[in-house]
């Protein structure tokens, strides 16, 4: 799966709002180290499809090593969505991510190469997540691994 299969919109807008950002569950956090060396390895098979950021190329594998963090999430964070989808990339240039309309994503970093990792201008550090809803487009900035779940929004 690509980056673009899941956040394509023709002219998203750039989100006003102070980023806002939340500790990730306890358990979910715990995970991150594990989810960590999994995303660093041969097996993830990162692709760069747009030359800007690479993805994920194994979702089974993917949805596999974050399998409890998600669940943690869904249990303990997420309103009711229609369906969840888990997609990981690695940010090793300045992006822009669009959210797509009808989705909102929740993103974490899970790894620092290098460097501060910044959304919108603020920093965001590990074990903490932040929300996108649609129709945004996201800064960051940053040499790091993360993780995004989109949700469609019932």
């Amino acid at each position: 799966m690509t980056i673009s299969s899941y956040f394509q919109h023709p002219y998203p807008k750039m989100s006003s709002v102070g980023l806002k950002s939340n500790p990730l569950p306890e358990k979910g956090t715990d995970e991150l180290p594990k989810i960590a060396v999994w995303l660093q390895s041969e097996e993830a098979k990162f692709c760069s499809p747009d030359g800007i950021v690479s993805m994920c190329d194994n979702s089974e594998g993917l949805l596999k090593a974050t399998w409890t963090l998600m669940n943690q999430l869904v249990t303990n964070v997420m309103s009711s969505s229609s369906e969840n989808r888990v997609s990981a990339a690695h940010f090793n240039k300045p992006a822009e991510i669009p959210i797509a309309s009808g989705w909102m994503v929740y993103f974490m970093p899970v790894h620092v190469v290098s460097g501060t990792i910044t959304v919108q201008g603020q920093e965001l550090g590990l074990g903490h997540y932040c929300r996108f809803d649609e129709n945004e487009k996201v800064r960051i900035t940053g040499d790091f691994f993360a993780l995004l779940l989109l949700c469609r929004q019932d």
